[in-house]
């Protein structure tokens, strides 16, 4: 990934991260560290076996406004994977066609701008 230099009162510039069929379960922060840079405003996880977020996985990624973890295994949504200070800006979460049937109380609250939560093809009753 290269990296792009903003200053301090310019916009981000539209950046998505497509990661389709990588095989891994939790997502942790060492992987977005090491792997996106903080100016990105798009993640799409897709196909991947993810059932996990690890705590504090999105803390220097504030500009991100889409995530779409679509085509999963999460089986449940904690309250720590979402609610995160950086993730206030976030306006489309998708979380369609993963295994969930269990989601903690308060896990999208700190998410005031979330426009869209998408949840179908789930277990959820």
């Amino acid at each position: 990934f290269g990296t792009i230099k903003l200053e301090k009162e310019s916009t981000p510039l539209l950046i998505h991260l497509p990661i389709i069929k990588y095989s891994f379960t939790i997502l942790t922060k060492d992987f977005i560290e090491n792997n996106v840079r903080e100016v990105i405003t798009s993640i799409t996880l897709n196909n991947s076996s993810l059932s996990e977020i690890e705590n504090d996985c999105f803390d220097k990624i504030h500009y991100l406004i889409s995530i779409d973890f679509s085509h999963n295994q999460f089986r449940s949504i904690r309250r720590n994977y979402f609610y995160q200070k950086s993730l206030t800006n976030l306006k489309y979460l998708i979380l369609n066609n993963n295994l969930i049937e269990f989601i903690e109380p308060d896990s999208f609250i700190i998410l005031g701008n979330l426009k869209r939560l998408r949840l179908s093809s789930n277990k959820l009753h």
